[in-house]
């Protein structure tokens, strides 16, 4: 996903694995123009930042943006140049990026997390790009749309349980009850759109996007009963 910003500089929201490089830049070819490029990584995962290197060398100038202590550049093999060359920004979360020219974006600490996470909210288009979480709706042939608009496409409780505990398995042993207060304290306020996850398809519709966080919710409860069962 690029934004642009009133300042011509444009921002990617992560970078994909490395195997999609070759796409990735084909998209930037044709939309980035001469703009500066910043990227948001959302964690620190070759999923969000197997790319940086061959945006680094392509792009002169990339800066990183990170809400992770974790240093970025450390955690990738440079083809070229120093990784002091590449400033990096940690910013903090639950805060605009006006800064740098993109104030429709802010970054917001994520529900549910696993390593050093954030989510990235749009507030032109109330679009959540939530990381590695509300990511169990797959395409189940490759004909189906990318983008999923109607409850048929929707996994059941059971199956988003399942996708959490594969990434989340410390849901089971949690206290489940403080970890649905401080959900639904997070989305009494927060009504996205749009969901778009880093993996599976991005869920597009008011209506739909509500009842995704509803089984959501329901299926993390899910994951403390499974355990006492």
């Amino acid at each position: 996903v690029l934004f642009r910003s009133e300042k011509d500089c444009a921002l990617l929201v992560d970078t994909g694995h490395a195997l999609h490089g070759p796409s990735l830049m084909a998209a930037l070819a044709e939309t980035l123009g001469g703009r500066k490029l910043f990227v948001l990584l959302t964690r620190s995962e070759l999923d969000s930042l197997g790319n940086l290197p061959l945006l680094i060398d392509a792009f002169p100038g990339v800066e990183v943006l990170t809400t992770s202590s974790l240093p970025p550049t450390g955690l990738i093999h440079m083809r070229r140049g120093s990784r002091a060359d590449v400033p990096v920004h940690y910013i903090g979360t639950d805060m605009p990026l006006s800064a740098l020219g993109f104030a429709r974006l802010r970054a917001l600490n994520p529900v549910i997390k696993l390593l050093g996470t954030c989510w990235a909210h749009d507030e032109r288009t109330q679009t959540l790009f939530s990381a590695d979480f509300f990511g169990a709706a797959l395409m189940q042939t490759q004909n189906d749309p990318a983008l999923l608009r109607d409850a048929s496409g929707l996994p059941s409780r059971e199956a988003i349980k399942r996708t959490i505990l594969a990434k989340f398995s410390w849901l089971a042993r949690a206290e489940i009850h403080e970890v649905l207060a401080i959900w639904d304290r997070a989305f009494a306020t927060l009504k996205p759109n749009v969901i778009a996850p880093k993996h599976g398809r991005p869920i597009v519709g008011e209506a739909l996007v509500a009842r995704t966080i509803e089984d959501y919710r329901a299926a993390v409860a899910m994951c403390r009963e499974a355990v006492r069962a």
